[in-house]
């Protein structure tokens, strides 16, 4: 598939199990097509920072790996997307040397500012910027590591001091693998398990941001302001380990909670949607993405897309903690133990990669909801926490019609038959990585612990039961 990294086969061809099929445009132009505008850069910048916008959005492309030529697909796109006058759309695009050879087969860092292009040539037409804070001219060449977190707070903060507008969007484009990376990711920068998001292959080695790093990175380039939307565009952009992470810095965010296929977004559908809607308000765009999301997969089997409002976000999430602290207490026996994994592993709706080793989410309602069917007791406290599910899930949608939320990591599945046996040590309670994810600190009665308290995935998987 197109968002989700294939680690295990890194070091050999940084190639996925399930590779993006899609064609390389037939581009033409290079250098000087990209570089058009360069003259004007200061001055047109200069003159939108004396101007507020309706939206700055900024679109974060970490392409410098196998999808590049899907980067340059989306960047096309967006070009020909009939983007309502009172948005800035701005891109920061990374390419690779070895995948795509079209539009001058550059391969560092570029900024662009979206400009339409009603020809749809499929070379890029839009502005080139300088953003003197990340060292980039718009007429010279800068590599930049966008698993770095100073480069996402850079170009953050250079949005809001340039383009200065009401409301402030980011959608990160890329791989995406949740709260952490595939199990058989080789450490890169980071000793941490907490990689997510914007792999870079730049480098010896290859990097990705770390849940924690990401969350600072906003924080510091949006000058502690929230962000009014967060959109991933990536394969696992919808668990709840991260819209817990990143609720203090966001309002609402969007993304499937599950892989993403080959085409990622669909961006000329997402704002012709908005346009007609002639609502610009934060909740109307993620309704935009969950649209243009719905008509492009409904064929998809494994589609899926949450859009959420972070501000309810904690009380969901002390909603499931209060159930898997009821629902642990049913475990004492191995027969419980057995029927409790088995509606996670088989009974409800689950998100995972079809190559192994990967990591396995259960959809957080459709857990709760089966707990309470094999365990009437639980029916109150099922309420109460799908009551809260419901406050934080704006609106979702599946193929079949069904309601889905974000994933809760459950453990990593080897093979088809075979579940690991033992979590991530950072998913421990009683970690002492400092860059622990908040949610494994907030929910101890659901994330395993070193001292083997009694949580649900203690018993679950490492408590000595009776038969």
């Amino acid at each position: 598939m197109k968002r989700i990294l294939g680690f295990a086969v890194l070091a050999a061809s940084f190639l996925l199990d399930f590779s993006c099929s899609m064609e390389d445009s037939v581009l033409g132009g290079g250098e000087t097509s990209v570089g058009a505008h360069v003259e004007d850069d200061a001055a047109a910048v200069e003159e939108d920072a004396a101007v507020e916008a309706k939206w700055t959005v900024v679109v974060y492309m970490a392409a410098d790996n196998n999808l590049e030529s899907a980067a340059i697909k989306d960047l096309n796109e967006l070009e020909r997307a009939d983007i309502p006058d009172s948005f800035n759309v701005l891109a920061l695009l990374d390419r690779s040397a070895g995948y795509d050879a079209s539009n001058g087969n550059w391969s560092d860092t570029r900024l662009f500012r979206i400009r339409r292009d009603a020809e749809n040539s499929g070379t890029i037409a839009s502005e080139r910027l300088s953003c003197e804070a990340l060292g980039l001219s718009a007429d010279s060449e800068t590599e930049l590591d966008m698993a770095d977190r100073s480069t996402l707070s850079g170009v953050l903060s250079f949005a809001r001091e340039k383009f200065p507008a009401e409301n402030y969007a980011l959608v990160v484009w890329g791989h995406g693998a949740g709260w952490r990376g595939d199990p058989g990711c080789p450490e890169p920068r980071s000793s941490g398990a907490f990689r997510a998001f914007a792999a870079d292959e730049g480098g010896s080695a290859v990097s990705v941001m770390e849940n924690a790093q990401f969350r600072k990175a906003v924080e510091d380039g949006m000058g502690g302001r929230r962000l009014d939307f967060l959109a991933f565009d990536t394969c696992f952009g919808s668990c709840i380990e991260s819209a817990y992470e990143f609720s203090g810095c966001a309002r609402i965010m969007a993304g499937t909670p599950s892989i993403e296929p080959d085409d990622g977004w669909d961006y000329a559908e997402l704002f012709r949607i908005l346009s007609d809607s002639g609502d610009f308000s934060p909740v109307s765009l993620g309704n935009a993405a969950l649209a243009q999301f719905r008509n492009q997969y409904a064929g998809y089997k494994a589609a899926a897309f949450c859009l959420l409002d972070l501000d309810n976000c904690r009380d969901a999430v002390e909603a499931f903690d209060s159930f898997c602290a009821e629902a642990s207490a049913l475990v004492s026996t191995s027969g419980d133990r057995d029927e409790f994994a088995k509606v996670i592993e088989n009974g409800c709706r689950s998100y995972r990669n079809a190559s192994f080793p990967t990591d396995f989410y259960a959809d957080v309602r459709s857990m709760v909801e089966s707990f309470s069917e094999v365990r009437p007791s639980l029916s109150e406290s099922a309420r109460k926490c799908l009551s809260a599910l419901d406050s934080l899930v704006v609106d979702s949608w599946t193929p079949e019609g069904g309601r889905c939320s974000p994933g809760v990591f459950y453990a990593s599945f080897e093979s088809a038959q075979k579940i690991s046996s033992k979590h991530p040590e950072s998913y421990y309670l009683d970690s002492v990585d400092p860059n622990s994810p908040r949610f494994v600190r907030d929910c101890g009665s659901y994330v395993p612990t070193l001292k083997k308290s009694g949580s649900l995935l203690d018993k679950l998987f490492y408590d000595t039961l009776v038969e």
